[in-house]
């Protein structure tokens, strides 16, 4: 993954860095507090399908 965030392409979008703007935008879009997008992310990994599916199954099931 790249440090530039202006490098973008199918490897920078497949993964979720701990960048601050990456854990903004995902908090925002699932509603979320960025401190527990940033656990999410430490505990699956960096890969952004099983970052994305982890936080839509706590949507689902109404937590936060």
């Amino acid at each position: 993954m790249s440090d530039n965030p202006k490098l973008r392409g199918k490897p920078d979008r497949s993964r979720v860095s701990s960048q601050s703007h990456e854990i903004a935008y995902l908090a925002n879009k699932f509603d979320f507090p960025a401190p527990l997008v940033r656990n999410v992310q430490a505990q699956v990994g960096p890969s952004r399908a099983r970052v994305e599916a982890y936080l839509q199954r706590m949507k689902d099931n109404g937590r936060k």
